[in-house]
This record gives C-alpha cells, sequence and structure tokens, in this order.
C-alpha cells in the first residue's frame, strides 16, 4: 500500500461484517463506486480475510489495499482469466504443493532473459501468482517461493524495473499471500538486486525471505512442505545445474488444480496435450531476439474465478 505503516487497528463487529464493511470501503474507492461482476466475484470471504490480516485487522487499511488489488485485477484480467497468454520471461511457475496445501513457486536465475522487458515479467508473475491461488489445498492461503540464484548474471539485471514491476505485483495485488521465501545459492552480485527489491517490499514480507544455500534449502522445505514436495524442488534445481540441452516446463503450473475440471475444460485441456508435437515445435522457433522463445495454448476457463490454463512446452 502507501507505505509500510499500518494505521491503528480497529477489530470490531463479526467476522462477517468485517468483510461486508471490508468491500463496501474498496467498492467506494473504485471508479463510480462501482464494482465489475469480476471484481465482485473476487471479493470473497477467504480472500477478504487475507487482506484483513496483513492488515493486522484494520477494516479501513483492508479496504484501500483492496481497491487497488481490484484495480490492478480489472486492468490485467486478460492475462489473469487466461484469455490473453503472456510472453513467458524465464521460467517462474507453480513447481509443487506441500503437505499443508501451500504451492511452491520456483524460478531460476540461468533462465532469466538477456534483455529484461518490465510489461512481460510482470504478466509472467501475474499469471504464475493467480495459479498459485487455484491450486492451494487444504484451505492453504499462502505461498512458498524458491528464487535459486544459480546461473546469476548482474548484467542481466542492471534494469531495476522489471523487478520493480514484479515486486508491486506482490504489494497489494496478492497481498499478504508471502508465507516464506528461500534465495538458493546467492553470489555477493545478488546484494544489487535485493537492495532495488527492498525499495518496493514490505518490512513485514522481507522478514519472510530467507538466504540459503541448496541444501539448507532443501531441508527447510522437508520440514514446512513434506518430502515429496521438497524432493521436486531439489530434482529441479539439480537438473537446473547438471543440465546443458533443454529443461522441460509447463508454465504458469506444473500442478493441477485440487478441485476437479468442469468435463468439457478437461477435454479440451486433453485435445491440447495430444498435441505436444506441434506446440513444441512452436516453442522452437526462431523470433529473433534474446528473449525467452517459446509459445504456449490458452483455453479460456467457463467461469473468471477459475485457473487459467497457459500450456506450453518450454525448452531453454
Amino acid at each position: 500500500c502507501i507505505s509500510d505503516e499500518e494505521p491503528p487497528v480497529s477489530r470490531s463487529g463479526s467476522a462477517d461484517s468485517q468483510h461486508r464493511q471490508v468491500v463496501e470501503i474498496a467498492q467506494e474507492l473504485l471508479p463510480g463506486g462501482q464494482m465489475t461482476e469480476w471484481q465482485e466475484a473476487w471479493c470473497s470471504p477467504e480472500v477478504v480475510g487475507v487482506y484483513l490480516r496483513a492488515s493486522n485487522g484494520n477494516q479501513v487499511h483492508a479496504g484501500e489495499c483492496l481497491a487497488k488489488a481490484l484495480r490492478w485485477r480489472e486492468e490485467n484480467a486478460k492475462v489473469l482469466t487466461g484469455e490473453r497468454v503472456p510472453r513467458w520471461h524465464g521460467d517462474m511457475r507453480v513447481l509443487a504443493c506441500g503437505e499443508e496445501g501451500h504451492p511452491i513457486i520456483y524460478v531460476c536465475a540461468a533462465h532469466q532473459p538477456q534483455h529484461a522487458n518490465g510489461s512481460d515479467a510482470a504478466d509472467h508473475a501475474a499469471a504464475v501468482l493467480e495459479a498459485s491461488l487455484r491450486v492451494m489445498q487444504r484451505g492453504a492461503t499462502s505461498v512458498d517461493a524458491v528464487i535459486d540464484c544459480h546461473g546469476f548474471k548482474l548484467a542481466k539485471n542492471l534494469d531495476p524495473w522489471p523487478l520493480i514491476r514484479a515486486g508491486l505485483t506482490m504489494k497489494d495485488p496478492y497481498r499478504g499471500r508471502l508465507r516464506k521465501a528461500f534465495i538458493v545459492d546467492a553470489p555477493h552480485a545478488f546484494k544489487f538486486v535485493w537492495n532495488t527489491l527492498c525499495t518496493v517490499l514490505t518490512e513485514a514480507t522481507r522478514q519472510k525471505v530467507f538466504f540459503v544455500s541448496r541444501q539448507e534449502a532443501v531441508a527447510q522445505l522437508q520440514r514446512t512442505a513434506g518430502s515429496e514436495a521438497a524432493g521436486s524442488v531439489e530434482r529441479v534445481m539439480a537438473g537446473n545445474r547438471a543440465c546443458s540441452g533443454s529443461v522441460p516446463m509447463r508454465l504458469p503450473s506444473e500442478v493441477e488444480p485440487d478441485s476437479p475440471l468442469p468435463s468439457d475444460w478437461v477435454k479440451s485441456v486433453n485435445s491440447v496435450r495430444s498435441m505436444a508435437s506441434v506446440v513444441q515445435s512452436l516453442s522452437n522457433e526462431d523470433n529473433g531476439d534474446d528473449s525467452m522463445n517459446c509459445r504456449a495454448v490458452a483455453l479460456r476457463p467457463p467461469a473468471p474465478q477459475s485457473l487459467p490454463v497457459l500450456l506450453g512446452r518450454v525448452h531453454i
């Protein structure tokens, strides 16, 4: 929000009453004092509760943050619903889901494009974060993140704008969603990137970030996410360090939604998967620049709140 200073806390009223008040405050701050159906559908008790907790129960503060998020969601609705496929900007994706239902987002510096693009990076991050909300399980409301610095090059990060755009995506649109972030094997040069990110991250968010070695990251994930999820991350980190060829992946998420997909949607997904060779050939076409060379197939779900399926076999 506007600053890291949190206003005084207000805790009066039942949970339902508090939720209604937060939504009403947010609506008043929107253009014309009105919400679109797309915005209304997102204001579930679970989502509003996240904003209340992130604001220490202060309804006014939560409503202000929610209004900013709703405006952002309206502006980025095409990406969030899957109507428009992001121009993928690296390998950031939901890689696994822990035993308690918290998704794990993974990104490796080795696959960062040579020339960063702020808009593309923000679109990619938005698609991944939105996908993470749809694959949460067992009542989880937050995600873990693994930022793998293997292959980090300072020359690719001299322009701070893509980092700032990505950081701002976490500040209001996905406020309160980060549980823990592990920055793995960070070289000394990464300090420049971290200092840049600190300009847009709140103090509460910075306290959730831990600098660890690869082995420490796996050990931490085993404790907080379970051996299966930790093993998935460990295998990908090992593969990124050992592989000199292509690394297949699915963007924005390797994890399927916990709830069943509509039958007609499942059929469409299966038909896309049967065309894997076609999608792979598209991803290998030369587009004449140094950015990630891939395309993806977008299937728009039947409702805005459904997980956008953006399937692409990416080889980098």
